[in-house]
């Protein structure tokens, strides 16, 4: 679910780790390999001293965050667990079982710092000119390289290599005019042995989640509108709402030809946002790719019949829609009611073959032109 500004995700950056990303390290001829088993600790040893600590095991990625106890703020009891096979990412709070559960996708390929994969990148690229070996050093049993970046005059990063897995155990900022350092972060713990399957388990909280029944059918002869978006469109994100009240339509149709999607997504709305506090939703897939949801009031939406039109009698100013593709990826965002007629469509225009690319939240305005398919 594409969250946005709707759910408070607050997730803790590793930028240190992704900013390492960018320079190149000597570690030798044959290349390291990440482990595909490990339990890492690391500590941020500037800024709030969070503690993070990532399990891994064959394709899933648990990760842990923990605030400074020393720090007034302690921070965060968030658990992250990834699928990197799936592309499938779980938070929750793992002290407090009310806090809902959010589900979301991601790239493996791209580095994310939240699931601790770039502590391995000291292997990412091989021999650099721009980076110089100044010995080893012995960290929790690993002989590890200490390499230093020289392409900043002013600022130099040296950093420990594990050259067998491409771990970085440790890193600071160097001054090369000075030669002081000041330290970034550490691994406070590390084993290359399989944690237990039973760490990676779902907690109950996030097992089972509230499914509202079906919406009333639209009526018969339903507006069935197609064409152009353009001058006939109005951008549902934009505010305020119109005065005017009606029934919304709302379909997801593909870009280009506007053709409707009627299967392989899901479609939920809360319609109370305007006069609750702001919630934090829920999504999760289970093992066939269907998502169930929770948080606010947000509730599945059922098409009438095979049409793939779903209908909202007197929508409000406000509302929260989301439209799930199973794990394609998804959509949802804030609309805000734009009504011009007693029936007014509202159309989530995607590309079907690539749904992370994001869509349109347009309602139709009349006079769009049927044979018009730009």
């Amino acid at each position: 679910m594409r969250t946005g500004s709707l759910v408070q995700r607050n997730f803790i950056g590793f930028a240190a780790c992704i900013a390492m990303a960018a320079y190149q390290l000597v570690l030798g001829a044959q290349a390291p390999e990440e482990p595909t088993a490990y339990t890492v600790s690391v500590q941020h040893l500037s800024g709030n001293g969070a503690v993070v600590t990532a399990y891994r095991l064959g394709p899933q990625v648990l990760v842990d965050y923990t605030g400074d106890p020393s720090n007034s703020n302690p921070g965060t009891h968030k658990r992250i667990l990834l699928n990197l096979e799936t592309k499938h990412r779980l938070t929750w709070d793992r002290v407090d079982a009310s806090v809902p559960c959010v589900r979301s996708n991601f790239n493996p390929e791209e580095r994310h710092g939240d699931d601790l994969q770039d502590l391995f990148i000291g292997g990412a690229a091989l021999a650099s000119e721009k980076a110089k070996q100044l010995g080893t050093e012995t960290i929790h049993g690993i002989t590890t390289r200490i390499l230093e970046t020289t392409d900043d005059p002013n600022l130099a990063i040296r950093t420990w290599v594990d050259p067998r897995t491409g771990l970085v155990l440790r890193a600071s900022f160097v001054s090369p005019a000075t030669g002081l350092g000041r330290p970034w972060f550490e691994v406070t713990q590390v084993s290359f042995e399989p944690p237990p399957a039973s760490l990676f388990a779902v907690p109950s909280q996030c097992e089972v989640f509230r499914v509202v029944p079906q919406t009333a059918a639209a009526p018969e002869g339903g507006l069935a509108p197609s064409g152009s978006m353009g001058e006939y469109a109005w951008d549902g994100l934009v505010g305020p709402a119109s005065k005017e009240q009606c029934t919304m339509l709302f379909r997801v149709v593909g870009s280009g030809s506007l053709k409707p999607l009627t299967r392989g997504f899901q479609v939920a709305a809360d319609l109370a946002v305007a006069t609750g506090p702001s919630p934090h939703y829920s999504v999760r897939l289970d093992d066939q790719g269907r998502a169930t949801f929770s948080g606010g009031q947000l509730h599945e939406l059922a098409p009438e019949g095979a049409s793939g039109l779903y209908r909202i009698d007197n929508v409000p100013d406000e509302f929260v829609i989301d439209v799930e593709f199973g794990r394609n990826g998804s959509a949802a965002a804030k609309i805000y009611r734009h009504c011009f007629g007693p029936r007014t469509l509202l159309e989530y225009v995607a590309v079907p073959e690539a749904i992370h690319m994001g869509g349109g939240w347009e309602w139709v305005k009349p006079g769009r032109d049927p044979n018009d398919s730009h």
